[in-house]
């Protein structure tokens, strides 16, 4: 039977409290991609896209008048960030307690912790939230999913609300035929097919790949694998490293591999989803302010309550600020007396050029 707050205060002495499950979520991704930030006042956004020429100048007679030279086409498209706000209400108990200090003394200190706590794992759930949907970008070809009560989904089943990268099809799957064959076949060269891939890379945008987000039956194709097997063998840093390990070398083939099997977060009924699926890897180029950003969007919140002015501007002025990103603050509720403790965050993991990404299912 379960016991309310009241009635578990009334015991003393209160041992030290014991967190079963670890708070937050794995980052299995480079930094980068939380560091990388770029801010945008408000929730909307216009990006401008164009290509830089690969053509070359024409020859002409010498002495001849210039050709006529084409102007590079630049287009744009927009951008709505995603937005969060919720209210943690402090119950009526705690804050009795630390007011009443002679009636209450024994359990004050707890209060305060109890308090501290809630506040501290109230945070995390925003934290939470900017790390699953940046590696739900790279382990969902770019989409993610929300259900009507903003809950993020792992699929697109019940989704009210789609953020989508707009990767390319060639992008995805087997990439428009380049993963021929199945890495779960020792046959299978895999070793011609991420060579042929970085080729692809270069040629298509003229960026190179750089990093090989891999999911957990990866490692398992390539220990399994001839072509990789003659590599990882005749090499003894790369053998070392999987005999060591378990998992695939960090540094193979020019790029960098980096598991991501750890990947999760917990849905709104208490599941463990897994992001990354077991057969993907993600391939992408050097993660910098070029390839992608972390846009911050700004709200205006209160920085005092009960404001006054000789008018609007000076209200505004004097009780409002814009904050970018994660923001918090609190007010007291009268009827009922409550403190509410309101956070929210307004943010976007972007893809700055979808091309540049490639999101591999190697078991056609």
């Amino acid at each position: 039977m379960p016991y309310g707050l009241q009635d578990l205060l009334s015991y003393v002495p209160l041992t030290k409290p014991i967190q079963t499950v670890r708070s937050g979520i794995p980052r299995v991704l480079p930094e980068q991609l939380w560091t990388l930030t770029e801010r945008v006042p408000g929730d909307r956004a216009k990006v401008v896209e164009y290509a830089g020429t690969r053509k070359l100048a024409r020859i002409a007679p010498y002495g001849s008048p210039p050709r006529q030279a084409e102007h590079l086409p630049v287009s744009d498209r927009s951008l709505v960030l995603m937005h969060s706000i919720e209210e943690l209400a402090f119950r009526d108990e705690l804050f009795r307690i630390l007011r009443q200090w002679d009636s209450y003394a024994p359990m004050q200190d707890w209060c305060k912790d109890e308090i501290t706590r809630q506040a501290v794992e109230y945070k995390t759930r925003f934290e939470n939230l900017r790390t699953a949907a940046v590696q739900g970008v790279l382990a969902n070809s770019g989409l993610l999913w929300f259900d009507g009560e903003g809950n993020m989904l792992p699929s697109s089943s019940g989704a009210a609300t789609v953020i989508d990268q707009l990767v390319p099809a060639n992008n995805k799957n087997q990439l428009n035929g380049l993963i021929a064959a199945s890495w779960a076949l020792a046959g299978t060269d895999i070793v011609a097919q991420i060579n042929a891939l970085k080729t692809r890379a270069v040629q298509t945008t003229g960026r190179p790949l750089r990093y090989a987000f891999y999911g957990a039956n990866i490692t398992g194709y390539f220990n399994g694998n001839t072509s990789i097997q003659n590599y990882w063998w005749r090499n003894k840093q790369l053998s070392d490293s999987y005999l060591n390990t378990g998992l695939a070398p960090r540094e193979m083939l020019e790029l960098i591999w980096i598991p991501v099997q750890t990947g999760f977060y917990e849905d709104a009924s208490g599941a463990v989803v897994s992001q990354f699926p077991a057969d993907q890897v993600t391939f992408a180029p050097e993660i910098t302010a070029e390839t992608y950003a972390l846009y911050e969007g700004s709200i205006n919140v209160p920085t005092s309550f009960g404001a006054s002015g000789p008018d609007a501007v000076a209200v505004l002025k004097s009780g409002i600020t814009e904050a970018y990103g994660m923001f918090r603050y609190a007010y007291m509720k009268i009827n009922p007396v409550q403190i509410l403790d309101v956070a929210g965050d307004t943010f976007l993991p972007r893809l700055k050029n979808p091309h540049e990404w490639y999101f591999a299912d190697v078991t056609p």
